[in-house]
């Protein structure tokens, strides 16, 4: 009886922080915050390259023009996505929340690379350069990467066999009982 209880915990667990965590991911407090990060991480490394200043969240370039950091940079539904994955998973809930913050760090690190690297591209070889790595990397490189985030993360900590949503479906379907 116990097992069962501490089950149903860590289940209610995981699908309300999973619930907090995609709402918090959708909100403008995320966006906004992680934006402005990115605007002054954006900032000190075009620094670098070439005259720049930030003017409203608006990366100022003194030759190339503006560089606006947007939501769909910020690539919200990667996270959700990580997100949905992880607390999906029947995994004692520390060692999940665990796994969980070094697989978004990672893809926060992957994503302000990206971004860091398009910008370069942009000052080193111009615009038609950019479009086309920027259309690899959204048309297809982002989500490869966050599939690799993931699949490292689960291999990393051994977790083989589970199956995200369904395995919570089994357990629960399995102990339900009928009046």
């Amino acid at each position: 009886m116990k097992q069962i209880k501490k089950y149903e915990t860590n289940l209610l667990s995981r699908y309300i922080t999973l619930s907090i965590l995609i709402f918090f991911f959708l909100t403008n407090i995320f966006l906004n915050t992680i934006i402005k990060i990115f605007t002054y991480l954006s900032y000190l490394f075009l620094s670098f390259f070439t005259k720049v200043r930030i003017e409203n969240s608006i990366l100022v370039l003194e030759k190339f023009g503006n560089f606006i950091i947007i939501k769909e940079c910020i690539a919200p539904s990667a996270y959700i996505l990580i997100t949905i994955i992880f607390f999906s998973l029947p995994i004692e809930y520390k060692k999940l929340f665990k796994i969980y913050l070094n697989s978004i760090l990672v893809f926060t690190l992957f994503n302000l690379i990206r971004i860091l690297f398009l910008m370069w591209t942009y000052v080193s070889f111009g615009s038609s350069f950019y479009e086309n790595f920027h259309l690899i990397f959204y048309e297809f490189l982002s989500g490869v990467i966050v599939s690799l985030i993931i699949i490292f993360f689960l291999k990393k900590e051994k977790i083989n066999k589970i199956y995200p949503i369904i395995s919570d479906l089994k357990y629960l379907i399995k102990n339900i009982k009928l009046k």
